[in-house]
């Protein structure tokens, strides 16, 4: 299955083996069922993606913990059909080193 991701303006397509996974270069996905129906769906990429998610509110800056809210567009498009929506996460940046959203 080849699946589209448009996260805050990272965009790739990829397309995750029968057990619904992903390991290529810097990209890494997972799609899994659970037992409610419901899918959950995780992405994750490393590198330098600062010019593509500043405009999210995800800077070069210390934040203490327990980090800072924001919230990032998303749009996932899976066997033609898209899906649109916003995802809530908490910002945890070091000044300098990295930052993560989860």
């Amino acid at each position: 299955m080849t699946i589209g991701f448009d996260v805050g303006s990272n965009v790739a397509d990829v397309t995750l083996d029968p057990k619904g996974k992903l390991k290529l270069g810097s990209d890494k996905a997972k799609l899994k069922q659970g037992k409610d129906g419901t899918w959950k769906l995780a992405w994750s990429r490393k590198g330098s993606l600062a010019a593509d998610v500043s405009d999210e509110g995800l800077v070069d800056e210390d934040n203490p913990k327990p980090g800072k809210a924001v919230t990032v567009d998303t749009q996932i498009t899976a066997d033609g059909q898209a899906y649109v929506g916003s995802s809530g996460l908490t910002y945890k940046p070091k000044l300098g080193k990295n930052g993560k959203a989860k």
